[in-house]
């Protein structure tokens, strides 16, 4: 994963008292990792105005930086 691309993700969202699962895609702004592995890397992101940090673990789909190609050796 690199700066500028577009990852997948759920984010929890909170609607008149009720929770709910919205899928989000945002471009990624900063990479975090940990050197000593104590914690999981993180992708920061921006929805809606709000920065988050979504785990590595949680990204659903990665999606390549506008101008770039997707690659398949078969």
């Amino acid at each position: 994963m690199k700066i500028d691309q577009y990852i997948t993700f759920y984010l929890d969202q909170w609607e008149n008292d009720e929770h709910f699962l919205k899928k989000v895609k945002s471009k990624i702004i900063d990479i975090c990792t940990d050197p000593l592995k104590i914690h999981e890397s993180k992708c920061g992101v921006e929805v809606n105005g709000e920065l988050y940090g979504i785990p590595f673990s949680e990204i659903v789909e990665v999606a390549p930086a506008n101008g770039e190609q997707l690659t398949f050796n078969l």
